[in-house]
This record gives C-alpha cells, structure tokens and sequence, in this order.
C-alpha cells in the first residue's frame, strides 16, 4: 500500500521547494488587521523585517541587501493584489538540497542541480489557483517562460553570489561523537 505524502494534496514536504514545503498557512492579529479578512499573496520568511521595520514607522532604507518586502499593506488592506518586491518575484536557494525556485505571479519555476552545480532539470508550475504541482509540469508547452524565468533566477543568484549547489554529506553522522582514539 503506497503511504500517502505528509502534505498531501500537495507535492513534497518540509525542507523541499515543492509546494507542500514552502506553502504554509499565516495568520496576524493586531491593530489594523480586519477580523476574519483573508489574503492570499505569498509571502516568505524574509519579508517579515521589512515588514516589521515598516510597521513600526521606520523610513528610509534598510539597505540593498534586503532581499525581502513589506506585507503591511496586505495586513491593512486586505484587498491588495501584489507586493513592490525586489527582482519582482520570490526566491528560494536550497544548495545542499539541489534546489532553486523562483515564484513569479502564478507561475513557479523549479530548478534541480546536479552536484556539480549544473542544472539537471527544470519544471514549471501554474500554482495558481491549484497549488498541486504533481503530474502538472508545464514546462515543455512554455519555453518561453521557463527561459525567462531561468534567466531571472540565475542573474539573481548570480548577483549575490549565492552557495553553489552541493549534495549534503550523507556519511557525516549528526549529532554522534565519534569513538576517542585509544
């Protein structure tokens, strides 16, 4: 009997890119959050500094390499469509896992690595509004897009100089001690 997945209907689970890794349900309470109000623009761990610099009535910049955008408005005006992001997109870098995925609008572009950091495959995935992603590839009837996408993800992790992708150790033994030498 096959076992079903831990994020089933979605595709993967915790540490991956797939959907049923990154997908995870957020809720706010506070001053100027509507009671009941729901959203459903994504958002990622690392918007929430500009988020909170925003919130507490910081002005100015935090700097260039503040990858992340304010989700205030999303908070206050539950209506809003998008976020003014960075690179216009979200982007997730996992090099010990051979991952990379760029979200743009709907449309998510999944990057597997081989361990000499060269792109073994691409999928691209429509996530909205299915977040599904097995069996739903949409790759090769988009090259246009899978490009474009490709091109953004590389130039972004180009222009931070991101970790090349490397396969964890799987000899290394975590958390055991080896045996003192006698």
């Amino acid at each position: 009997m096959k076992r079903r997945a831990t994020n089933h209907p979605l595709t993967g689970a915790k540490h991956s890119l797939y959907e049923g890794g990154i997908r995870v349900p957020f809720m706010a309470l506070g001053p100027g959050v509507e009671a009941g109000s729901v959203n459903r623009v994504p958002v990622a761990g690392y918007d929430f500094l500009p988020t909170f610099f925003d919130l507490a009535g910081g002005t100015g910049s935090l700097g260039d390499e503040i990858d992340g955008a304010s989700f205030k408005a999303l908070l206050h005006k539950p209506n809003t469509k998008s976020l003014t992001r960075p690179n216009d997109a979200l982007i997730f870098h996992r090099p010990r896992r051979l991952e990379s995925a760029i979200r743009q609008g709907r449309h998510k572009l999944f990057v597997k690595w081989t361990p000499q950091g060269r792109i073994a495959a691409t999928e691209l995935y429509d996530v909205d509004p299915n977040p599904t992603e097995e069996g739903r590839n949409l790759a090769a009837e988009n090259p246009g897009k899978v490009g474009a996408l490709r091109k953004q993800l590389l130039g972004y992790l180009g222009s931070v100089d991101a970790e090349k992708p490397k396969p964890r150790n799987p000899k290394r033994n975590k958390g055991k001690r080896k045996p003192a030498a006698k």
